[in-house]
């Protein structure tokens, strides 16, 4: 039998969030999931150790589910600020775990929150396998330079060229702190803005400052 995927809005019957609604029409059935429970099984699969996704995303290594259950995490996303908001490209808020606790691995009422995607993106720095200080690079070839880059707005931006490592870090850390500046000026125009991811970018800001003032590595 052929069966059509369909995405609907969130829904209660008899005092219970749907999670699936099945119909059949000539021959073909018809699975509809709602929001909250497409979001539910992603969320899902970010804490299962064994999932492909995890294999995948090894950040996401020892993460938690911790709401009680489905009916629980569907009650929290229609009460919570941001939620199936969309951005200027039309993609849905991401639901964010570590933008109000930095490295949180816990996905819980207090942790979590909607934000847009380029806020989500805005605290990805880099990785931490990396030999170099975060945003650098060596420069390939007999070059003894490397190379600053940072994400912004726009998207991945090339800083420039420097001698060592930590002068490049410190070109870095200066984009870095324009990049988040410009993030929390463009939230805070949003539709939908919390005060506590406000702070919480903030803060981050401040840390970039201190780190750079004293020529430290971020």
């Amino acid at each position: 039998m052929k069966v059509i995927h369909k995405r609907i809005e969130d829904v209660k019957t008899n005092g219970k969030w749907v999670s699936y609604h099945s119909e059949y029409f000539d021959g073909v059935q018809i699975l509809s999931t709602t929001n909250a429970q497409a979001l539910y099984n992603n969320v899902i699969r970010r804490c299962d150790k064994d999932s492909i996704f995890v294999e995948r995303f090894p950040t996401y290594t020892a993460c938690s589910f911790d709401f009680v259950d489905f009916q629980d995490f569907a009650e929290w996303c229609n009460s919570s600020s941001g939620y199936m908001n969309k951005d200027d490209a039309g993609k849905v808020w991401c639901l964010d775990k570590d933008v109000l606790i930095p490295s949180n691995k816990s996905y819980n009422p207090e942790t979590c929150c909607f934000v847009p995607q380029y806020v989500n993106n805005s605290l990805l720095f880099g990785s931490a396998e990396s030999i170099h200080p975060i945003g650098v690079s060596k420069i390939s070839g007999r070059s003894k330079r490397y190379a600053a880059r940072c994400t912004s707005l726009e998207g991945r931006k090339h800083i420039g060229s420097f001698p060592t490592p930590m002068s490049a870090h410190h070109a870095w850390q200066l984009a870095k702190i324009q990049h988040l500046k410009e993030v929390i000026y463009k939230y805070s125009c949003e539709t939908s803005v919390r005060k506590d991811v406000v702070e919480a970018l903030s803060m981050r800001v401040d840390k970039l400052q201190e780190e750079y003032k004293s020529g430290n590595e971020t």
